[in-house]
């Protein structure tokens, strides 16, 4: 049903050069005017998996959500109802390329690539997290809600490193505000840490050239979480590297680790040349100190040193997280990983 009170369109309002060459249906019932780009898709398609769409198409214009217009026009000799959305342009093509295929497939081929840690697919999926929640598409959003969260779930293993750059994790910290899932908060943040990840620039530009900040207030607390991740580093490297060897090999291994000790502690204690701080040891047992101590130590310690210690100071320090950010929902966070 068209409102009572439709915004008239002149005909002309979306000539070939802004409808989307991909998603414009000739025969489509609805325009979606979102930026500069015009998708024609099917109304009852949308009213089908959004209920706030199938909600705004039915209510009077003083009724409608802050930026959102409805009205007629005429495309191509056709009456045809018009919604103007102040979203992305590149999310709803995203979005709709799931939503008019039908069957799936496009959103399950992305929910695969995201969890490959595909930089490209990881942004797609948020960008279904983002329009699935604000418009209650909901199989999109638990969907991908639910691929997200494995992306971020912790791996223990000795050669783990991170899934995400710290741009991309910026952007997942903002997606964990707008939604309430505080279980993403804490990796996320910790990438978005800039004695983690030095060249973290607090911003990413889109491919659209949409530039989008880590918001101000978690911005603050990953600056202030900088002196606990150097205690932090300090603590995990020496539970690593300081406990005494007992082995069949004797003073050989422990003289590895006491050169393993000499030569990691100090980059960590010296705050003249300070280097990214590095909690989860992603980088420390990446190493050539490591590749030396692989080598060196007998296949007990080495094993003891590889999974044992490195994935406990791991465990301890993910569990440590939500606090050392001052993230509420602490056990919702345990729960989740």
């Amino acid at each position: 049903m068209i409102p009572d009170d439709p915004i008239t369109c002149i005909p002309d309002e979306f000539p070939p050069e802004r409808r989307d060459a991909e998603l414009w249906i000739e025969d489509g019932t609805l325009v979606l005017a979102v930026e500069d780009t015009a998708f024609r898709v099917y109304k009852g398609l949308l009213k089908i998996h959004s209920p706030v769409f199938k909600d705004m198409l039915a209510l009077p214009t003083s009724l409608l959500p802050a930026g959102v217009t409805v009205g007629t026009t005429v495309v191509d000799g056709e009456k045809c109802t018009v919604v103007r959305l102040p979203d992305s342009a590149r999310e709803w093509r995203y979005v709709l390329r799931v939503l008019v295929v039908g069957d799936g497939r496009t959103l399950k081929c992305v929910l695969n690539l995201s969890r490959s840690g595909s930089d490209l697919f990881l942004m797609v999926l948020l960008a279904y997290i983002r329009l699935g929640h604000k418009y209650k598409i909901e199989d999109v959003y638990r969907r991908s809600l639910k691929a997200l969260k494995g992306v971020l779930k912790p791996r223990w293993s000795f050669s783990a490193r991170p899934r995400l750059l710290p741009s991309y994790a910026l952007c997942v910290v903002n997606i964990a505000r707008l939604t309430g899932e505080p279980s993403l908060l804490p990796y996320a943040m910790l990438l978005c840490s800039r004695g983690v990840s030095p060249a973290f620039t607090g911003y990413i530009v889109h491919s659209d050239g949409k530039k989008e900040d880590l918001n101000e207030e978690d911005d603050t607390r990953c600056i202030q979480a900088t002196r606990k991740l150097v205690l932090l580093t300090l603590s995990a490297i020496t539970e690593v590297v300081l406990p005494p060897m007992t082995c069949k090999e004797g003073r050989k291994c422990q003289k590895m680790m006491d050169t393993l000790a000499r030569t990691l502690l100090p980059t960590v204690m010296n705050p003249m040349s300070p280097g990214p701080m590095d909690p989860m040891l992603w980088s420390v047992v990446r190493s050539e100190e490591f590749r030396l101590a692989q080598k060196m130590l007998c296949a007990s310690c080495w094993d003891q040193l590889s999974f044992f210690r490195v994935r406990k100071q791991r465990e301890e320090v993910w569990n440590m997280l939500p606090s050392l950010f001052d993230i509420s929902s602490d056990e919702e966070y345990k729960a989740n990983h």
